[in-house]
This record gives C-alpha cells, structure tokens and sequence, in this order.
C-alpha cells in the first residue's frame, strides 16, 4: 500500500466550488451561454474589424491633402472658445442623433 494521507489540503474528496459534474444541467447551461456570449463578441470584432478595414482602404481626397496647414484667426478662436461651441456641437450632434435612432423604434418614434 501507498502511504498517502487523503486527509491532507491536497486531497479533497469533495470537487471544487467551481467545477461542476457531467450530469449537472445548470453548469452545462452556464457553460454554454458563456460560449455562445464568447462567439458573439467574436463575430462583431469581426464584423468591427471589417468595417475599419473598409474605411481605411477609402482614400483620401485631394482636397484634403493641406488641411493641416490651414489655420483659424485667433479672434475666431476665441469667440468660439468663449462661445464653448466645441461641447455646443457635441450636444447637438448627439442629440440628432439620439433622435435619429429614436425614431427607427418601431413603438416609440
């Protein structure tokens, strides 16, 4: 006979809190939502990833070229800093576009 002692940390006769038995229905059940949950957000990175690629591969204008170079006066600057027209435009954009998904709801919009 060996001289293992079961009655050691080591040697539970229990199984884990965390590990579950072949015939228990609501751990397979957890199992399964986490995999289903897992390859749901693996197929919209996927589709994410399309997307960007998508856009990247749209080229840029030529117009567009120099807009680095382009600089605004400073008195504009400071109207619209003093205006606090960037978070103005941010409200404003996301409202339009809050409403703009309002109204696809079939109930409410």
């Amino acid at each position: 006979m060996s001289d293992v002692n079961f009655d050691q940390p080591g040697y539970e006769t229990e199984p884990p809190a965390d590990s579950c038995e072949v015939y228990d229905l609501s751990c397979l059940g957890g199992w399964v939502q986490d995999q289903l949950s897992s390859f749901a957000l693996w197929v919209f990175e996927k589709i994410l990833n399309g997307m960007a690629a998508v856009i990247e591969a749209i080229p840029v204008p030529d117009f567009m070229q120099n807009v680095g170079s382009l600089h605004i006066p400073s008195s504009v600057a400071w109207f619209a800093q003093s205006l606090q027209l960037d978070t103005g435009m941010g409200i404003i954009v996301t409202a339009y576009t809050i409403r703009f998904i309002i109204r696809r709801l079939p109930v409410v919009g």
